[in-house]
């Protein structure tokens, strides 16, 4: 079996062993939260709205994914990109994908949190009040449109082939479950691992419903890059606090309908102080 066909026997399973790994998560924070849990049928119905919401974003996510493998099996074949100008072995080029891509997923966070447009189409992630493991799949269909053109023309410039995209997809998919976790790790732990990459701590930071920390703790897979460009803060600073965004958490803001909706939607406590006017 050639690179392409693991690479396309992988793809076929990553929506599975990304699932796979959201309920291995939500097993593991069960036994060990890092804040208080809801209620097992609030727990139920808000992991049924992410859910929804990413079968809903099914429609623009298979394509985008299609295209990021179509890009991929491209540059390969026409010999594009930065990593094809050298012949090198697979390991390195992985390794040279891996990091590379992490690093314009960075920039590509900082800019969706900077655009007015975009934000709008992003705080449907920010707006679950009860980051856990299936926040990781909670985001607007919409979004999709700008997120995947976007890695297209990533894996062209960088020269990414099949098999190096599919484990690299693999790879942040785990990631991203587990920390949008709340598992909780010792703290010795937790500081070693942060070091590298993100855990359920710092980017519960990220989710903080203080706008102060909103902008900070960007990374997926490395928190090098928050820390040499000025994003990084330690989880001390807010471990226990809030989640979401003000003027988003009624029920009907937070069901599936609501959600869908909120990037049209202005924030419910802006609504309130014009109907007092």
């Amino acid at each position: 079996m050639n690179d392409d066909a693991i690479a396309q026997r992988l793809a076929d399973l990553t929506p599975v062993a990304f699932g796979a790994v959201v309920l291995v998560m939500l097993a593991i924070e069960g036994l060990f939260p890092l804040v208080p849990l809801l209620a097992r049928r609030e727990r139920f119905r808000h992991g049924l709205t992410n859910v929804s919401l990413a079968g809903v974003a099914a429609v623009t996510s298979v394509a985008g994914s299609v295209l990021l493998m179509v890009s991929a099996a491209w540059a390969t074949r026409a010999r594009l990109g930065l990593l094809n100008l050298f012949d090198t072995p697979f390991i390195v080029r992985f390794a040279v994908a891996l990091v590379s891509i992490d690093f314009f997923e960075y920039l590509r966070h900082r800019a969706v949190h900077a655009a007015p447009l975009l934000w709008r189409l992003h705080r449907v992630h920010h707006t679950d009040a009860n980051v856990d493991a299936t926040t990781a799949i909670r985001a607007h269909p919409l979004e999709n449109l700008f997120t995947y053109p976007y890695f297209a023309a990533v894996i062209v410039l960088m020269g990414v082939d099949p098999l190096s995209l599919v484990l690299r997809t693999l790879i942040t998919a785990a990631a991203l479950a587990w920390h949008h976790s709340k598992i909780n790790l010792p703290p010795a732990l937790e500081a070693v691992i942060s070091l590298v990459t993100p855990t359920p701590r710092t980017h519960r930071l990220h989710h903080a419903r203080d706008v102060r920390f909103t902008d900070s703790n960007f990374g997926t897979l490395f928190t090098w890059w928050d820390r040499a460009l000025g994003t990084w803060h330690p989880s001390s600073r807010y471990v226990d606090g809030q989640t979401g965004l003000d003027g988003f958490d009624s029920a009907r803001a937070q069901s599936l309908w609501g959600v869908l909706r909120s990037p049209f939607d202005r924030p419910e406590a802006d609504q309130r102080e014009e109907e007092q006017r």
